[in-house]
C-alpha cells in the first residue's frame, strides 16, 4: 500500500512538471482600462505629451517639435499609433489592440531599481491580425516584474517587432508573450531578453527573419 501511494505521488509530480510553459507563464494583470493609457493619463488622439521627472504625462509646452509621447488614431480605420521619443516612463503602457509603437531616440520603461509590473500590454482585441507592432530606429529598455511585451487579451493575434533596439529584463514570466498567436522579429530589430524565469513564448510560431538579432540570457531562450 505504501509503495502504491508513493507511485501515485510520483505520477502526479510528473504530470505537473510536464504542463506547457504557456499554462504557467501568464502573470500579467488585466486592468479595467478600455483605451490606451500610460500611468493615470488616458491618451487622446492627435495629442503630444511631455514626461516629467515624476513620470507623469503633460500636454503643457508639448508640440510637434518638443514631445516625448505622440498618440493618434487613423481617421478611417481607427488604427492606433504611439510614438515614444526619448521618453523616460515609470508606468506600464496599456495599449489598444492593433497599436503600432514607433521608437525614436532612447526610451526607458521602468528602472532596474524600480521595475514596473508589465511593460507594454494590449488591453483590447485588435480588429486585424496583429495585436501589437513595434518598429523604428530608436531603442527601448524595459525593466519589469512580469511580461515586457504581451497580448493581454489572450486573442489569436500576433506580436510583430520590425525594428528598434529592445532590451527586456524581468524576474517572472515571459519577456515577450502571446498565448494564442505568433511572434515575428524581423527587419533590423535587435532584441535582448534577460529573464530569471521563462522565455519568449507563444502558442504558434516564433519567427526571426531578415537582419533581426535576438539574444537571450540568464535562463531565457
Amino acid at each position: 500500500m505504501k509503495r502504491r501511494v508513493v507511485s501515485v505521488l510520483l505520477a502526479l509530480t510528473l504530470c505537473v512538471s510536464l504542463l506547457p510553459i504557456t499554462a504557467l507563464a501568464s502573470n500579467y494583470s488585466k486592468p479595467d482600462i478600455t483605451s490606451t493609457t500610460i500611468g493615470s493619463t488616458k491618451l487622446e488622439s492627435g495629442t503630444y505629451y511631455l514626461v516629467g521627472d515624476n513620470g507623469q504625462l503633460s500636454t503643457d509646452s508639448a508640440s510637434e517639435t518638443n514631445y516625448n509621447i505622440y498618440y493618434s488614431e487613423d481617421d478611417e480605420t481607427g488604427a492606433p499609433s504611439l510614438t515614444l521619443n526619448n521618453a523616460t516612463l515609470k508606468s506600464p503602457i496599456y495599449a489598444s489592440g492593433g497599436t503600432t509603437v514607433t521608437l525614436v531616440g532612447t526610451n526607458t520603461l521602468g528602472l532596474e531599481t524600480d521595475t514596473v509590473s508589465v511593460g507594454i500590454q494590449t488591453i483590447s482585441e485588435a480588429t486585424g491580425n496583429t495585436a501589437l507592432t513595434v518598429k523604428g530606429e530608436g531603442s527601448l529598455a524595459i525593466w519589469c516584474l512580469n511580461e515586457g511585451i504581451v497580448d493581454g487579451v489572450d486573442s489569436e493575434k500576433d506580436i510583430l517587432i520590425e525594428g528598434g533596439t529592445i532590451s527586456i529584463t524581468n524576474t517572472q514570466s515571459s519577456p515577450i508573450y502571446t498565448r494564442n498567436g505568433s511572434i515575428t522579429i524581423s527587419g533590423d530589430a535587435k532584441v535582448t531578453v534577460n529573464s530569471g524565469n521563462s522565455s519568449i513564448d507563444c502558442e504558434k510560431n516564433l519567427t526571426i527573419t531578415g537582419n533581426a538579432v535576438v539574444n537571450a540570457t540568464n535562463g531565457a531562450s
